[in-house]
């Protein structure tokens, strides 16, 4: 899947505030880290047109206790959404009961469908992938990261969302890989979605 893409973090703001009123969220509940992509809407490219807004939250243990958008208002929520020009919320949070700065917990709440809320969401995870490599420190070379998804804990529906992202040396005229210093990021992300056993859930609850 090539690249993601992110829009102005700036975009509405208020609209989004109020889209965390409807999750009994408050603008002070969001992580205000430089590492985190907050108010982003991203998407990936060749994914057609699936834009998530990216919100980090404070803690693992706020983003747990987020209520789905209440059912008997369900327009209201579609129509922030289509103000932003999002297909729905990705909250996110670090994962504190795993030592690595790469793994996250996530509930993805979208736009309009059958369901309040998706257990596993692949183009929303490779979204944040790439727009959390963003914002790390990178010295130009090529380079492959792996970043891990925990989604659906809160719905008792766990899955774990492995992506990696990948950059190359591209030429950006023959889109030839090249060693050379006249280059261009060519950013990639390829995932797997497994789904948590009970066991590991309890586990995972516990800590």
């Amino acid at each position: 899947v090539p690249s993601a893409v992110e829009t102005d973090r700036h975009r509405n703001v208020v609209a989004a505030h109020k889209l965390l009123s409807l999750l009994r969220l408050s603008p002070s509940d969001v992580a205000d880290d430089p590492r985190y992509p907050a108010y982003v809407h991203a998407s990936v490219v060749g994914g057609g047109r699936r834009a998530k807004t990216l919100v980090p939250l404070r803690s693992a243990h706020l983003l747990h206790d987020v209520c789905a958008p209440a059912p008997s208002d369900p327009a209201r929520y579609r129509e922030l959404c289509d103000v932003l020009d999002s297909t729905g919320l990705y909250l996110y949070s670090p994962r504190t009961s795993d030592a690595s700065p790469s793994s996250f917990e996530c509930r993805q709440f979208p736009r309009a469908s059958a369901y309040p809320e998706d257990p596993a969401t692949g183009v929303a995870a490779m979204a944040l992938a790439a727009s959390l490599w963003k914002r790390e420190g990178h010295d130009g070379s090529p380079e492959v990261r792996e970043y891990s998804f925990y989604q659906g804990t809160a719905m008792g529906r766990p899955s774990q969302i492995g992506v990696k992202v990948r950059t190359e040396a591209i030429d950006s005229e023959t889109g030839n890989q090249i060693n050379t210093e006249n280059y261009k990021h060519m950013l990639t992300c390829s995932g797997l979605v497994s789904v948590i056993d009970q066991e590991d859930l309890n586990l995972t609850l516990a800590n």
